[in-house]
């Protein structure tokens, strides 16, 4: 049996058109056939094993430090000037409504909503694979102000609604399902989550919205738990504000995910709300003011973060949630993602 490292001391009189059977240095399955003439040098084996990486996915370190070798590195840095002030600790907090690097996002309204993906404005910059899958590595993340943000939450924004306003009731969404972590792709849907993001401020009334949406299952016509929404909620808020996603129940079950949403109910006041369907990433603690902490998903029990590819030819629209931890204001949060694609 012949191993790769093996090629490289491959005497060049062996003779023409032998089939080798090679056993894949990352995946150690065995591949049959390949054959060796003339021209397969080590070199040319270890052009060979680049492109067999690309068509295979990332299993473990061995298959990380290859792809970066042959290029397969995307890393990026996130700057934002968040300058939000929480009204109270424990609230979640949405940063992809602030400036800087990226730039903020820009949904369309219920009339269409928008899919998100990676070439959305407001996505962390990192570019869809050429082959292969995209995977995060690593993500780390720091904060002007731990009593602003204690912990940030990564997430892959699916789709969005920009400005709705509450002004009337009920309201309409036209929007299209999910191109990611839909309920026939690996992984599913399970897991999508409903939020509401306030994007200008609520007037002196709770709205309290109820939501009919389609589940992980592909079954239309839900109709969720009432997301509590408080009055005079500031902008960037994002509710429910304990746990950030709306309950997805019926009288009967709970489902585990959303692709789509229909229509919602609510109280009426003055203001304008975004709608989210987004999937948890990562949770990340701050820690300290000024400092850098660093998630490493290559060590996590379920393994490395893939970045799924959705049926648009896009990886997500990847930004953070913050939960507060009291009530100073928090100026910038920065963070840097290390990828790899094969």
């Amino acid at each position: 049996m012949v191993t790769y490292a093996d090629f490289r001391g491959l005497a060049l009189r062996v003779p023409a058109q032998i089939q080798l059977p090679v056993i894949h240095p990352v995946y150690r399955d065995l591949v049959i056939g390949h054959t060796y003439d003339k021209r397969f040098t080590p070199r040319f084996a270890e052009s060979w094993y680049a492109r067999s990486l690309a068509r295979n996915a990332i299993t473990n370190y061995d298959g990380i430090i290859a792809s970066r070798a042959a290029g397969g590195m995307n890393d990026v840095w996130v700057s934002k000037n968040t300058s939000i002030t929480p009204a109270a600790a424990a609230q979640w907090y949405t940063l992809f409504r602030s400036a800087g690097i990226p730039a903020a996002i820009s949904p369309a309204g219920v009339t269409g909503g928008a899919v998100m993906n990676s070439a959305s404005v407001g996505a962390i910059p990192i570019p869809d694979p050429p082959s292969g899958n995209r995977y995060l590595l690593t993500a780390g993340v720091g904060v002007s102000a731990i009593n602003g943000f204690s912990v940030l939450m990564l997430v892959d924004l699916l789709w969005a609604a920009g400005a709705v306003s509450v002004a009337s009731s009920p309201v309409t969404v036209t929007g299209s399902a999910v191109t990611r972590y839909t309920s026939a792709s690996t992984p599913n849907a399970a897991g999508n989550c409903l939020a509401i993001a306030i994007q200008s401020a609520i007037g002196a009334v709770a709205i309290n919205p109820v939501f009919t949406y389609t589940n992980q299952a592909n079954t239309g016509s839900r109709t969720s738990g009432t997301c509590t929404v408080a009055a005079s909620a500031i902008a960037n808020r994002i509710f429910p504000s304990d746990t950030a996603a709306v309950t997805l129940s019926t009288t009967t079950t709970i489902d585990t995910g959303v692709i789509s949403v229909q229509s919602f109910t609510c109280s009426t006041t003055t203001g304008a709300i975004d709608l989210y369907i987004y999937r948890p990433l990562m949770l990340i603690p701050t820690i300290a003011i000024n400092t850098f902490v660093e998630r490493d998903s290559t060590v996590q029990i379920d393994g490395i973060q893939q970045l799924p590819v959705g049926s648009d030819s896009h990886i997500g629209c990847l930004g953070f949630l913050a939960l507060s931890n009291g009530t100073t204001a928090c100026a910038s949060q920065s963070a840097y993602l290390r990828t790899c694609y094969g």
